[in-house]
């Protein structure tokens, strides 16, 4: 974030380096910053859609919808056929717990940009929250299909097959997720889903090659020390929390 900042600070009129850092910035949930750096965007770039864009995400996450829908229907008059105004409407939808209406909206942006990763990774969680779980699959699969060297439409099939309790595709998918990127989630998804498939030797065997290869991973150590806990296995839960905070004292 900081060389963000530092970038813009010296180029303000940059919109791809501003819009990594609102995109950045809202990831992270610092979500006041992100609008007043995207306000700032807007203030010198006010008719480039994707700033609008991010500015009425930033908006909704600091609720405030009905300027965020104001937004969203100004990127539709800005650039038509664009799914970006669809997608936010359909995302505070979602967040405003209407369903019906999200999965109307999600439908319009699909069918402008049915290769859009931001598009099928809402659709698969409208799905899911939905209890949808064959459309929240198609939509991971969409994403394999359009980007097979990416890692998120393999995790999000993960995800679906994990809320199906389908725990050996669940694992399956989570282990060609972290064949393409690292993920301390995906590799907790992993590890989880080769328990509960009954297959807890190869578990035990994945944790310690992923610790053995990122020694300095704590993420993987915490939930390994929570498995030990809930199984009463006191000893091993403390030595793995006592490892945490001899990596992670803070």
């Amino acid at each position: 974030v900081q060389g963000l900042q530092r970038f813009v600070k010296a180029q303000p009129q940059d919109v791809v380096v501003r819009s990594a850092l609102i995109d950045t910035l809202l990831s992270a949930g610092q979500n006041e910053a992100a609008l007043q750096s995207a306000r700032e965007g807007l203030a010198a770039a006010p008719n480039h859609p994707g700033l609008v864009y991010l500015t009425g995400r930033a908006h909704l996450l600091n609720n405030q919808p009905a300027e965020a829908l104001r937004l969203f229907g100004q990127v539709d008059v800005l650039l038509p056929g664009s799914p970006l105004g669809p997608l936010g409407r359909a995302e505070a939808a979602w967040r405003a717990r209407d369903p019906a209406a999200a999965a109307s909206e999600l439908r319009l942006a699909v069918e402008r940009a049915p290769q859009h990763p931001e598009v099928r990774r809402l659709e698969h969680a409208v799905a899911l929250g939905s209890g949808r779980l064959d459309q929240a699959l198609a939509a991971a699969r969409a994403l394999q299909s359009a980007a097979p060297a990416d890692a998120l439409g393999f995790a999000l099939e993960g995800e679906a097959h994990l809320q199906a309790r389908r725990w050996a595709e669940a694992a399956a998918a989570f282990e060609r997720a972290l064949q393409r990127a690292r993920s301390s989630r995906h590799a907790i998804q992993r590890h989880l889903a080769l328990l509960n498939a009954g297959r807890s030797d190869e578990a035990q065997r994945f944790a310690q090659a992923w610790l053995a290869r990122w020694p300095e991973e704590v993420a993987l150590r915490m939930h390994l020390g929570d498995v030990a806990g809930a199984q009463g296995r006191w000893a091993e839960a403390e030595a793995q929390y006592r490892e945490v905070t001899k990596r992670r004292p803070q």
